[in-house]
C-alpha cells in the first residue's frame, strides 16, 4: 500500500490487496488488516466492499482503536457520497473533537453540506494545529489547498489569492530546504 501512495501505480495496489487477503485469511479478525483492505476497496471505487470492510474492523477493533477505525468508515462514506452516514458516525462517536484529523473531516463534510462558513472555521482551526504541531510542509500545504477549495466555493476571488499565494511560499521553502540537504559532494562522486 505504501508503494500505490508513493508511486500510484495500479500494480502495487494489486499487489498489496493480494498480500492482505492473503494475511486476512491467516488472520481473519485483525481489525487493522480489514481497515488497510478498506482503503484499498475505496481506492478501487469498490464502495460497497470497501463499506463492509471498513464496519468489520470497526467491529474487531479493541475499544481503544476503534476511533481511528471509525475515522476510515467516515471516509468510506464520504467518498461514497452517504453523507448522512458520515455526519452520524462524527456525531455519535467519541473523537478528540480538536484533533487535525476530526477538523479536517468535519470541514470537508460540511463542504458537502453546503455549511461553507463552518468548513472555512474548522479548516482554519485544522491549519493551526498542523501548524502548532510541526507537519510536514506537504501537510501544511495540503491544508491551504483545502482552504482554497473552500474559498473558491465562496465565490471569494481575493481569498483564494490570498491562500494560494501562502501555500506556493511554503512550498517553495520546502523544496528550498530539500535542495540545501541535499549533500552535493556525493552527488557528483556517484555521476
Amino acid at each position: 500500500m505504501l508503494r500505490f501512495k508513493a508511486y500510484g501505480g495500479a500494480t502495487n495496489l494489486q499487489k498489496a490487496k493480494i498480500h492482505l487477503e492473503a494475511l486476512l485469511q491467516r488472520y481473519p479478525d485483525k481489525a487493522s488488516l480489514q481497515s488497510s483492505l478498506a482503503g484499498i476497496y475505496l481506492a478501487e471505487h469498490r464502495f460497497r466492499e470497501a463499506v463492509d470492510m471498513a464496519r468489520a474492523a470497526v467491529e474487531s477493533a479493541d475499544p481503544e482503536n476503534r476511533a481511528k477505525l471509525n475515522l476510515r468508515l467516515f471516509d468510506v462514506f464520504w467518498a461514497y457520497g452517504k453523507y448522512e452516514e458520515a455526519e452520524q458516525l462524527l456525531r455519535t462517536n467519541k473523537f478528540n473533537r480538536h484533533s487535525f484529523d476530526f477538523l479536517v473531516r468535519e470541514a470537508r463534510l460540511a463542504d458537502k453540506l453546503g455549511n461553507l462558513e463552518k468548513a472555512r472555521g474548522n479548516m482554519v482551526l485544522a491549519l493551526r494545529e498542523c501548524k502548532a504541531y510541526a507537519q510536514s510542509p506537504v501537510v501544511i500545504a495540503w491544508c491551504h489547498t483545502t482552504l482554497a477549495h473552500f474559498e473558491h466555493h465562496s465565490s471569494n476571488p481575493k481569498a483564494v489569492c490570498i491562500v494560494t499565494s501562502r501555500m506556493n511560499s511554503i512550498l517553495i521553502k520546502s523544496l528550498s530546504n530539500a535542495f540545501i540537504r541535499i549533500d552535493w559532494f556525493k552527488v557528483r562522486k556517484k555521476h
